[in-house]
């Protein structure tokens, strides 16, 4: 009789535990059906889809299989709704946009912020201190900054982290990019009018109208002491009037490749500094939306949540 009682005891057991992880099982499920369904959302959502490590979508191409986290497209989403409410808000204006506006704002942003990372990934780019302390300083310091999100009622932190730090890793890879010669229409044609000048057959402005693709760096000279160069400084600093510089990348986007000419050197009345004269040959890079786009053209892109 007692063997018998042991054996019920047992068998009950198992049946409660089987029934336990049944129940455990059939909320998992429900639960996931329901963030894409999206029944929940904000934070909640943002939470389960981080547990159940769920993904939003799923990018395949020749260099291989990217996953996108749902989790991390859900808080791109929040922070986009919240911060463009926030800033109509702030401007008087009436919230226009509906949700599913918001939704291909944050999805275009995670699936190129996800490209942006990958390449940075692949190629060991890193964002350091003097990276924020450059940005902070060309936005007038982050006091400044703050106090102009304040208004909004924006966090610097949630700024810094859906805002900042992507556009600098933007600038970042889009440089990486045309420095290694990814924009080969462009940096061939820059070659071709590089070979022009050191050839000599033609003229500098018969080069430049046949070549540049902004005729400003040709028919208007720019002046720049030794200390204004930056960038610039070492291969113009050296450079005897009437020599060109080697092909250059221009900050910007879209960037341009620059060959730099020195028209002379002279003495600027007001600081007495010498100061060099420059005209350029400019010819436009790919934009960074342009490689963005040829990206997402030769990519087999799975949306789950849409």
């Amino acid at each position: 009789m007692k063997k018998f009682n042991i054996v019920s005891f047992k068998k009950k057991t198992v049946i409660l535990i089987v029934a336990v992880l049944i129940l455990i099982v059939a909320s998992q499920w429900w639960t996931i059906r329901m963030i894409y369904a999206k029944k929940f959302n904000g934070d909640v959502a943002t939470l389960f889809a981080r547990i159940y490590h769920l993904s939003a979508a799923n990018v395949i191409n020749s260099s291989g299989n990217i996953n996108i986290a749902l989790a991390d497209y859900i808080s791109d989403e929040n922070f986009a709704f919240d911060y463009l409410k926030k800033q109509a808000n702030a401007k008087g204006e009436e919230f226009a946009l509906s949700d599913q506006q918001i939704r291909e704002i944050a999805w275009d942003k995670i699936l190129r912020q996800t490209w942006v990372n990958s390449i940075a990934k692949k190629n060991k780019i890193f964002i350091n201190d003097q990276d924020m302390a450059d940005f902070y300083e060309s936005m007038g310091g982050k006091d400044n900054l703050q106090k102009g999100l304040q208004k909004t009622k924006v966090n610097i932190s949630q700024y810094e982290n859906f805002v900042i730090r992507p556009s600098i890793m933007e600038v970042k890879v889009y440089k990486y990019l045309l420095d290694n010669f990814n924009d080969l229409a462009g940096m061939q044609k820059a070659q071709n009018a590089y070979q022009a000048l050191i050839d000599g057959k033609k003229d500098f402005e018969e080069i430049a109208k046949e070549f540049s693709d902004d005729m400003t760096y040709v028919e208007d000279s720019m002046f720049v002491s030794t200390d204004q160069l930056g960038e610039l400084g070492e291969p113009i600093k050296n450079l005897q009037p009437g020599e060109y510089t080697k092909i250059m990348v221009l900050p910007g986007n879209p960037s341009y490749y620059i060959i730099w000419r020195l028209q002379g050197n002279s003495i600027d009345p007001e600081t007495k500094q010498e100061v060099k004269e420059l005209r350029g040959i400019a010819i436009k890079a790919k934009s960074m939306d342009e490689f963005f786009s040829d990206w997402k053209n030769s990519s087999q892109i799975n949306q789950w949540y849409k």
